[in-house]
């Protein structure tokens, strides 16, 4: 069985959603995160999140501006 692994966002100002589906090795490294499991050595996005910490960056919003198939 194939099961497809979907993320669902939500506007925050209407009930309106966008469905995006990932991939396995996404959805993995989300429901890691989600779940606080520790990994031996940082995730792509853990490394991220650390560059833009020190630097004392925040990040406001996210913009999808284009989705394509």
């Amino acid at each position: 069985m194939n099961y497809q692994r979907v993320v669902l966002l939500k506007e925050k100002t209407a009930d309106r959603y966008l469905p995006i589906w990932i991939g396995t090795a996404e959805a993995e490294a989300i429901a890691v995160k989600l779940q606080g499991v520790a990994v031996p050595r940082p995730l792509t996005h853990d490394l991220l999140g650390t560059v833009i910490d020190v630097l004392g960056a925040k990040v406001r919003s996210i913009v999808v501006d284009d989705l394509k198939n």
